[in-house]
């Protein structure tokens, strides 16, 4: 495959994080077999031309003839399979995505700051959080004179957006959005950007072998906190010096460049416990974190996926950061850190002198720091991130390497298939599974209660690997799981429903891709045959990789069928028996308070609904969402998100019941206002719901009609 990957540059010096993401992920793609072509410019060029070319430059950020000729020629010569786009503004311009999409080329773009929200991209106004232009309003920078302090300069950035804005270009000419975190995923819906085109992705920084022995050399005290990166109002310098005012006994050593270098270094220096190092170079920098006890980051704006968090988890050390962003799905509080308000100075306080006084919870969270690096940011993972990325782009899924022990059928896997009047469906699920091409399996069917001849169906399947047990009274799907749980031998579990079939690959396809990823429990992507109508599921993630837990959490992604688990999770949690549908949900939510989930972006799975299947049953919806939500009440409360789809989940079932929806609908709708879910709303209020979905199925490209 070969990338043509394009950069905006900062000015030389900058502590920029993402100008370190478009060097180390480029040397990354090469690494990894790809050919990339690099195309570049700095804002310093703005700096080394006169009047005239700053004129220029100038009215080329509206549009770029320069770049968008130099782009296509690019294209020509090179021929490249995409074009993945990092920073544009301001030298580059969208002209570029024009460029691109000109040559018939598809285009990533990495949105490393919220700047199709906030021109400025930084989402502030002075020191508070501000998305108001999020409207296309951008004129109103000019009252606040937004960008850089000037009217001038915000009137121009204004100008630029609301043209592009008019024109669709960040709408219509980028055809997937590579986001960082949660929060922009949430910002860009609401002002109406394609969620299907919206994938999340962390940064990665290299795991690399540091000694502190950069802080002894600089006669550093023996215990000190860090603050390192860019010296600058949006990292919180302003509200660290202000924490520090209160801090004279703990030592503070921060290093750093930017705009706010003065002011700073002038507070450092009546401070006999602060240590201001300036710009550091990178290595010593490191050193002198990992000699360190811990990290502050007290920023007051969005960050995308902060390399200053993400190396400081590499280096063991915790860190105690604004609860905003990033830092909030980052940070799990009191265990790799601590998460403060924003700017509650005393808070802050509080969390430095807790970590400070208490240096066994420092190492204890540093441990835990480390474990979530490897976990989430290693380069590994997100090289494979990035080719599925790529491929589902292109339409060349490559499937997962197998591993060496996948390939031996080293370990037992134990599939379990409950069952309950299934004699017509059954053959093809088992047959599926006895067909696959990893065959150290046994196949443990649970006949609930069967009336119909299921037994005797069974019984002419003749293959040593296959183990029914009958009980004579229906006691539920979950039941017959759990039982064949503790009958199964395997050191993995997977599950089966009696009427749906699996891919042939599906057990070699999701062993290798847990080993890889070093987890315990994994799903992959479904079909489902609903009316003649293909869909895939989930439709809301296109990458593999580990799912974030309030992800998993908002709504139902994993199908029991597409389930593959080490055994030693079911030692902990089973189905719930009570519960009459949506058991792959709630068990999901138990296993992600666990594990780290893993998705494997291939259909492995075909699902038929039925009449008979549990799936239409809406009065056993509407039972099983109540009883979810009273029994994960702490994340229901805890995650306004979580609580608005599981009312929204609920809402539905009561509507294809026939029973009063409004109130959660309406609940539902004041924690998020939205326009497609109040046109959804209103659908069923004048019950044309049914029909508009069948409309929808149709016409969409992620359902394919059945021949």
């Amino acid at each position: 495959m070969k990338v043509l990957v394009i950069h905006n540059l900062h000015r030389k010096g900058s502590a920029s994080g993402d100008d370190q993401v478009f060097r180390d992920e480029t040397a990354l793609l090469e690494e990894g077999g790809i050919e990339v072509i690099r195309y570049t410019a700095g804002n310093d060029e703005f700096d080394n031309v006169g009047i005239l070319g700053k004129v220029l430059t100038t009215f080329g950020m509206l549009w770029s003839f320069k770049h968008y000729r130099a782009v296509r020629r690019i294209i020509r010569k090179n021929n490249p399979d995409l074009v993945h786009i990092h920073t544009f503004f301001p030298l580059l311009s969208p002209s570029i995505l024009y460029a691109a999409k000109r040559e018939g080329k598809k285009v990533v773009a990495t949105l490393h700051d919220t700047r199709f929200i906030c021109p400025c991209s930084t989402s502030l106004r002075g020191d508070k959080i501000c998305n108001r232009c999020g409207d296309g309003r951008y004129f109103r920078m000019v009252k606040y004179g937004c960008f850089k302090g000037s009217r001038l300069q915000s009137f121009i950035v204004a100008f630029i957006f609301k043209v592009h804005r008019k024109l669709g270009s960040f709408y219509k000419q980028i055809d997937r959005y590579i986001v960082l975190n949660n929060n922009q995923i949430r910002l860009l819906k609401k002002i109406g950007f394609d969620e299907s085109k919206i994938v999340k992705k962390y940064n990665f920084v290299p795991d690399q072998k540091v000694s502190s022995a950069g802080s002894a050399e600089l006669g550093l005290p023996d215990r000190y906190v860090v603050f390192y990166g860019r010296i600058g109002e949006e990292k919180g310098v302003r509200v660290l010096m202000k924490i520090w005012e209160g801090l004279d006994l703990i030592p503070l050593v921060i290093m750093g460049g930017g705009p706010l270098e003065d002011e700073l270094k002038s507070w450092a220096s009546g401070r006999d416990n602060v240590r201001y190092l300036g710009y550091t170079q990178h290595d010593r920098c490191l050193e002198i974190v990992k000699g360190g006890e811990f990290v502050m980051f007290p920023s007051i704006w969005y960050e995308g996926c902060s390399m200053v968090e993400i190396e400081t988890e590499s280096l063991g050390k915790a860190l105690v950061a604004t609860d905003l962003g990033f830092s909030h799905e980052a940070i799990k509080d009191g265990s790799n850190g601590f998460k403060v308000k924003l700017g509650d100075v005393a808070g802050f306080r509080e969390r430095v002198l807790q970590l400070w006084n208490d240096p066994e919870l420092c190492r204890r969270m540093g441990e835990n720091a480390r474990a979530d690096y490897e976990k989430k940011y290693r380069p590994g993972d997100n090289l494979r991130q990035l080719k599925a990325i790529y491929e589902g782009l292109l339409g060349q899924k490559k499937g997962v390497v197998l591993n060496d022990d996948v390939r031996q059928n080293k370990e037992l896997v134990s599939v379990i298939i409950p069952t309950h009047n299934r004699a017509d469906m059954i053959t093809a699920s088992i047959n599926s599974i006895l067909d696959q091409d990893y065959t150290n399996l046994e196949v443990i069917v649970v006949d609930d209660g069967s009336t119909d001849n299921t037994d005797e169906v069974v019984a002419r399947i003749k293959d040593a690997r296959l183990r029914y047990f009958k009980y004579p009274e229906s006691r539920g799907a979950n039941y017959a799981r759990n039982y064949g749980i503790k009958e199964a031998k395997g050191e993995y579990i997977a599950f089966n429903d009696s009427d749906d079939t699996w891919h042939k690959n599906k057990l070699s396809v999701q062993l290798s891709a847990m080993k890889e990823a070093g987890v315990l429990f994994s799903f992959c992507k479904k079909r489902t045959l609903v009316n003649g109508i293909w869909e895939a599921l989930p439709n809301d993630l296109s990458y593999d990789g580990i799912i974030a837990k309030e992800d998993l959490f908002i709504s139902s992604k994993v199908g029991t069928q597409c389930i593959v688990a080490k055994r030693e999770c079911f030692d902990h949690e089973m189905f719930d028996e009570e519960l009459p549908r949506s058991q792959d949900f709630e068990l999901t939510i138990r296993m992600a308070r666990r594990y780290d989930i893993l998705f494997v972006d291939e259909e492995l799975v075909d699902c038929f609904y039925s009449a008979k299947s549990i799936t239409s049953n809406t009065a056993a919806g509407i039972k099983s969402y109540e009883m979810i939500i009273n029994k994960h009440r702490d994340i229901y409360d805890k995650y306004p998100e979580v609580k608005r789809s599981w009312l929204m989940l609920l809402a539905d079932q009561k509507y294809l019941a026939g029973l009063d929806y409004k109130k959660e609908y309406k609940e539902a709708l004041k924690i998020r206002f939205s326009v497609r879910d109040y046109v959804k709303y209103l659908a069923n209020v004048f019950g044309i719901m049914v029909p508009v979905r069948r409309l929808y199925r149709i016409l969409s490209p992620r359902y394919k009609i059945q021949k």
